[in-house]
């Protein structure tokens, strides 16, 4: 089978929890089908080693998307009343490389990563067409306009309403939705009121890249937290954890230590670092995640927003660390408190959950070897993208449209 593939960023490096998703999908695909990539590329350098992408498709082709430049064209939209996202990812020479493409290749299926990108679908004749959402992105607006004061929340709620417009035409622009979890299938279903032809295709982890490491003689209590720190629900989960979580931890644990890691943290955390004593380390983007995992003794995920599986619990989970998270870091996940994880939601909850796995450990041990077995068991990449094969093969009779 050929297949387009059409994604907002690079899919590589699988160095951020989108990029983990595209690339793997994109590395399944290509095991089985010819696929033509076409994406964005929003820094010059993250295109410098693009060996693994053209040993894998069958072509390759990179639209410049200039971070700066795609905040302007989000900030147009917003006046013009359409969604910031859909300005952002949308260039004339994203429209031209997708129809060229096209014009010049007979595809059996596109897959488009996120609503955004819908906008590119028209140029998409005779084939059959799947979004993978991956996410309710309006519910994530909805929650980012909870969290936040004017004029931002108002800001949010607008683009919230204007996404859900796009989520709910899909159904009838597209021949199948894609979404990560159940608890996006229904979450779908309930606010677009529909039962399209939506399927899930969840998220996976290397487990045989993301092994637990070998023992190493212990440095202290140290926390860790992961995920890009120019996003903002990490931004406000590493916030909230030293201003009103790591306080009481450290009334228990005087030399504990957290330590946060991820690409381009914004100003806000290295100031709250510099303002910490030693207390909160930041690292931005670094070639290999694991050997932070090692000097770890509990992985913590206090996330108060974001939708979705989060990919960097299943990493955490496969490097067999013992994990405390929110009801939101584990949503999506068939994951058990008590079992997998500990769960606690307010600062004081989380701040007991951590000093008893700090303090217990057996305990400690139990959590992190069950989460292994469970990632083990049901997150492999090549079982959770499975059903993609089904969900882009043209039925026999497929209509074809103008």
């Amino acid at each position: 089978m050929r297949v387009l593939y059409l994604t907002p960023r690079l899919p590589y490096p699988p160095n951020r929890g989108d990029t983990a998703r595209t690339f793997n999908i994109l590395r399944f695909l290509a095991r089985r089908h010819a696929v033509t990539l076409v994406s964005l590329v929003d820094r010059a350098d993250t295109a410098a080693d693009l060996g693994p992408l053209r040993r894998w498709c069958r072509e390759v082709r990179l639209v410049p998307n200039p971070a700066t430049f795609a905040a302007v064209r989000g900030a147009l939209a917003l006046l013009r009343g359409h969604p910031v996202s859909v300005g952002y990812f949308g260039r004339h020479p994203m429209h031209h490389a997708v129809a060229s493409v096209v014009e010049h290749g007979a595809f059996d299926a596109v897959l488009v990563m996120s609503s955004a990108l819908a906008q590119y679908l028209p140029a998409c004749r005779d084939m059959r067409r799947v979004v993978d959402m991956v996410d309710v992105d309006s519910e994530k607006w909805r929650q980012f306009a909870r969290h936040s004061p004017a004029p931002a929340r108002w800001l949010y709620a607008v683009e919230a309403e204007r996404i859900a417009r796009i989520e709910s035409a899909l159904v009838d622009q597209a021949d199948a939705l894609v979404v990560v979890s159940p608890v996006e299938l229904d979450l779908y279903r309930r606010l677009r009121r529909s039962d399209g032809s939506i399927r899930v295709v969840g998220d996976g982890v290397d487990a045989s890249w993301f092994a637990p490491p070998p023992p190493v003689e212990s440095a202290g209590a140290r926390l860790l937290f992961t995920g890009a720190l120019d996003y903002r629900p990490n931004i406000d989960a590493v916030s909230w954890f030293v201003t009103a979580i790591l306080p009481e931890i450290r009334r228990h644990v005087p030399d504990v230590r957290f330590t946060a890691v991820g690409h381009r943290p914004v100003a806000s955390l290295l100031t709250l670092a510099g303002r910490s004593r030693g207390q909160l380390e930041i690292f931005g983007s670094v070639p290999d995640i694991r050997p932070y995992f090692s000097g770890a003794s509990v992985y913590v995920a206090p996330l108060r927003m974001g939708r979705g599986v989060k990919v960097k619990m299943l990493e955490a989970m496969a490097m067999g660390m013992p994990i405390v998270g929110t009801a939101v870091a584990a949503e999506g996940l068939a994951i058990r408190h008590g079992v997998e994880l500990l769960r606690a939601d307010s600062a004081a909850d989380f701040a007991a959950a951590v000093v008893e796995v700090l303090r217990d450990g057996a305990k400690r041990r139990a959590l992190a070897a069950q989460a292994r077995r469970t990632v083990e068991r049901d997150f492999r990449w090549e079982a959770q993208l499975a059903p993609l094969d089904d969900i882009l093969a043209p039925p026999a009779a497929a209509k074809v449209r103008a």
